[in-house]
């Protein structure tokens, strides 16, 4: 249900975002690091002008070397996409002491913390700076770290603070002005922010439902990265991965109708080749997926211990 125009005016208000920091739209090469499943290591957005690369081919070494050479074949000046997935890169980049000028990274779709994005700019030595949104194009937050949070940007939408039940804790109400075709009015978020000296927001990303997965290499995966985007769902209504030990996962899937072996091979091979090997996932058919003690739905069940899972 989403107005395609609007896919366009977000990508306006990024691009006067990022071109404080010396982001040029007609210039700057973008390499993108978030979930994806287009066949290939990884594609071309003219968009963007960025190729990305799914975050599941850094985690194997052959992968990772496919993925440094389209790196320094596309020559990207800027890094964005999820800061667990850069990083990633970050540690490897360090760790093997490889080299590319980078001019900017900007992050989005995960919490990053200081210390995270002390080490991004450490390794890569440039400027580090996160926006925040969603795919509903609701809501839209720059970030001032100067001023140690978010500012809110009040042409993409109209933004409501709801008091939760922790003191100077607000959940994120929102109401999108760039979608026509299905806008979303006081869209209640799974975020919360505070409020700072200097007036700006600290926003805490997923605050009620922030899980994810762990891989047989000890990373962890969140929802961005295993969000299905497949003709192969077409047939499930509602989905669930449960997790027991690191690197193994199910997929419980409640079927919208009959799902016959073609549809749980496609599915299965999906996955496979999503999760470049660092995630056995088993597909089974439930009558319904697990909720909360409070009825409410999550991405995951994750039973890994506390000490893998940290």
């Amino acid at each position: 249900m989403l107005d395609q125009s609007s896919i366009y005016k977000e990508r306006a208000f990024i691009c006067h975002y990022l071109s404080k920091y010396g982001y040029d739209a007609k210039k700057s090469r973008t390499l993108a690091l978030w979930g994806h499943q287009k066949g290939s290591d990884y594609y071309y957005s003219p968009l963007k002008n960025e190729i990305v690369i799914s975050p599941f081919l850094l985690l194997n070494e052959s992968g990772f070397e496919r993925a440094w050479k389209a790196i320094q074949e596309f020559s990207p000046t800027c890094i964005a996409g999820y800061p667990s997935a850069i990083y990633m890169l970050a540690q490897i980049v360090e760790r093997k002491k490889l080299n590319h000028h980078f001019e900017l990274v900007y992050y989005y779709a995960e919490n990053c913390s200081d210390e995270v994005r002390a080490y991004i700019h450490d390794v890569f030595k440039c400027k580090v700076i996160g926006y925040y949104g969603h795919t509903e194009r609701a809501v839209f937050a720059e970030e001032y770290k100067d001023q140690g949070g978010y500012r809110f940007n009040k042409l993409y939408g109209y933004t409501e603070y709801i008091p939760t039940e922790v003191d100077g804790e607000y959940q994120i109400v929102c109401t999108g002005f760039i979608s026509r075709k299905m806008p979303l009015i006081r869209y209640v978020t799974d975020d919360v922010v505070t409020i700072n000296e200097n007036g700006f927001a600290q926003i805490m990303g997923h605050k009620f439902s922030e899980v994810c997965l762990i891989s047989k290499s000890g990373a962890r995966i969140f929802k961005g990265a295993m969000t299905m985007h497949s003709e192969s769902f077409k047939k499930v209504k509602q989905y669930q991965f449960v997790q027991d030990e690191p690197g193994k996962a199910f997929l419980d899937i409640v079927p919208s109708e009959k799902i016959e072996d073609e549809d749980m091979g496609a599915i299965s091979k999906y996955l496979s080749d999503r999760c470049e090997g660092e995630l056995d996932v088993t597909v089974r058919v439930v009558d319904q997926i697990q909720l909360t003690s409070r009825g409410k739905y999550n991405w995951a069940v994750v039973n890994v211990g506390k000490s893998t899972n940290s």
